[in-house]
């Protein structure tokens, strides 16, 4: 299932991101908790600007592999929060993170004579990781706008945050082509592609195989099943039964189950879930 989505606008948005590196101070790139290898902004690398990582809606993704990929990043160089951007009190975590990040950017500043310094950061990262409900959550009222699909955002815009912080607001941004097939697969499975030019039942089979393998008992508890020892889509059909996702003459409805199982998955509502990742 080879998947793969660059509609128009992203090559100009790519482009502008790029020529605006140089007016920031930071970059804070919002990854998904539950594929934080396909979601990194593959683009950006070799860029040499502070780096904060937010490992974002890490509400829904594993624990323990949240704190393994924190690990991960940090030994890469970059400063990292695990966060909750509907629920966390994320102003105060991060704009205290990115002053501290710009300590020598403000000395220097002030050095020069200037007494206030506004530290300019860029927010990175693939569609509906969640940057435009990061921003809202930090001002704490709605500027950027927000809907569950990708490709919402399409314009850079300047948000002054505090008299401290102004962050530019950039569109979602997917590569080209995927080399890696795994990394098209989940960043469908998390709702970064459009949902229209995907084959949800391939994709929900592909996705139950990995379920019944690392979260066995979340599938059973969610779904009310005794066990998940067989063919993926034999798991499929006991959760349309239980479900009632049957049509005429008792056929199993696989489009209407496949897409019961993907929404709750996206939702959270099975548990909490990290995908399979190549790192």
């Amino acid at each position: 299932m080879n998947i793969q989505w660059f509609p128009g606008h992203i090559a100009k948005s790519k482009k502008e991101i790029l020529n605006n590196l140089k007016a920031v101070d930071v970059v804070i790139e919002i990854l998904d908790a539950r594929a934080p290898i396909s979601t990194k902004c593959v683009y950006l690398k070799g860029h040499t600007k502070k780096k904060l990582i937010i490992l974002n809606k890490s509400d829904l993704s594993d624990d323990k592999k949240n704190q393994y990929y924190i690990e991960h990043y940090k030994k890469e160089g970059y400063e990292v929060l695990a966060l909750d951007s509907k629920k966390n009190n994320i102003s105060k975590i991060v704009e205290k993170k990115v002053l501290t990040m710009c300590d020598d950017i403000i000395k220097r500043s002030q050095q020069k004579g200037i007494n206030k310094k506004i530290i300019k950061a860029m927010v990175v990262g693939m569609p509906n990781v969640g940057k435009s409900t990061f921003i809202n959550s930090y001002v704490k009222k709605k500027i950027a706008k927000v809907e569950n699909r990708p490709g919402v955002t399409r314009n850079l815009q300047w948000i002054k945050i505090s008299n401290n912080l102004l962050l530019l607001d950039t569109p979602g941004i997917t590569e080209a082509k995927f080399e890696d097939e795994n990394v098209g697969k989940n960043l469908a499975l998390i709702g970064s592609i459009n949902d229209d030019i995907l084959d949800k039942e391939e994709l929900v089979i592909g996705l139950v195989e990995y379920l019944k393998s690392e979260y066995g008992e979340l599938l059973k508890n969610k779904y009310g099943i005794d066990d998940v020892d067989c063919e993926s889509i034999c798991i499929i059909e006991k959760i349309a039964i239980k479900k009632g996702c049957i049509k005429s003459k008792n056929e199993i409805d696989y489009n209407r189950v496949s897409n019961m199982i993907l929404n709750d998955f996206r939702s959270g509502s099975i548990g909490k879930i990290t995908l399979y990742e190549k790192v």
